[in-house]
This record gives C-alpha cells, sequence and structure tokens, in this order.
C-alpha cells in the first residue's frame, strides 16, 4: 500500500473512532436525561399519590351518622379527582384499581342521592357498607401506585 493510502487508511480509523465516540458520548448523555425524567415523573406520581391519601382521609373522615349528601359528594369528588391525576402521572398504571374505585364512589353517590337528605337515615347502614367499599379501593389504588415511591 502506499503512503497515500496508509493516510486515508489512518484517517478513516480515526473518523470511524471520533463517530463511535460521539455516539457513546451521545448515548450516555441521553440515558442521563431518560433518568431525570424518570425521576421527575417518580416525583410527580408521589406527590399524586400524596393527594390521593389526603383525599382519602377526607372521605373517611365522613361520619356515617352526620353526613349530609353534600358533605359526601364534595368528599368524593374531590377523591375522584385525586385518583385521576394520580393515575394521569403514573401513566395509566393501576387502571383496573381505579376503574374498581369509580365504581364503588357511584355506588355510593346513587344510593345518596337516591335516599335523599330526608331517608338518608334509614339508607345509613348501606351508606357505611359503601363508604367501606370505597376507601379499600382508594387504598388498594394509592398502594399500587406507592410502590416505586416507597421502594425508592
Amino acid at each position: 500500500m502506499t503512503a497515500r493510502g496508509h493516510a486515508v487508511l489512518a484517517r478513516t480509523r480515526r473518523v470511524r473512532c471520533g463517530a463511535t465516540l460521539v455516539g457513546l458520548g451521545l448515548g450516555l448523555v441521553l440515558a442521563g436525561c431518560a433518568s431525570q425524567a424518570e425521576q421527575a415523573k417518580a416525583t410527580d406520581v408521589c406527590a399524586q399519590v400524596e393527594g390521593l391519601r389526603d383525599a382519602a382521609q377526607a372521605v373517611r373522615d365522613l361520619d356515617p351518622s352526620t353526613v349530609t349528601a353534600d358533605e359526601a359528594r364534595a368528599a368524593l369528588e374531590a377523591l375522584q379527582a385525586e385518583a385521576a391525576q394520580a393515575v394521569a402521572a403514573a401513566d395509566g398504571t393501576a387502571r383496573r384499581d381505579a376503574a374498581t374505585l369509580r365504581e364503588a364512589v357511584a355506588d355510593l353517590r346513587a344510593t345518596v342521592v337516591a335516599a335523599g337528605p330526608d331517608a338518608l337515615t334509614t339508607a345509613r347502614p348501606l351508606v357505611e357498607d359503601q363508604l367501606g367499599a370505597v376507601l379499600v379501593a382508594a387504598e388498594t389504588l394509592r398502594q399500587d401506585l406507592a410502590a416505586p415511591c416507597e421502594a425508592g
């Protein structure tokens, strides 16, 4: 091979090595960005899980013997909103648990609305049972969404 051929071959190797190093560097940068994005997502999910926990506590604090339809409705709407935000932040994971919570809330809301303020006293045992179902569903959803928060 001629001197010129060796020079071309050496230059080609340097370009390939340079391209490989640039590719590796870019890969490391992208991996770092992906890692930061995952951490930010996890932080957002954890914050939403805290909101869900607080909303569930507000529902838990309702006293079935004295709760009004408006108080129950407001607490349930807040719980559903927090659950939707938490599931959205978690990219839709735990959809089955979220659906179970929505169903339990819908059942309780229907009972409260159907009973009305005058008949709510007679519906209290059913309200208590359904309130328990809402709280179990909310806690199951919270636990599923909080698993990465508690692990990290």
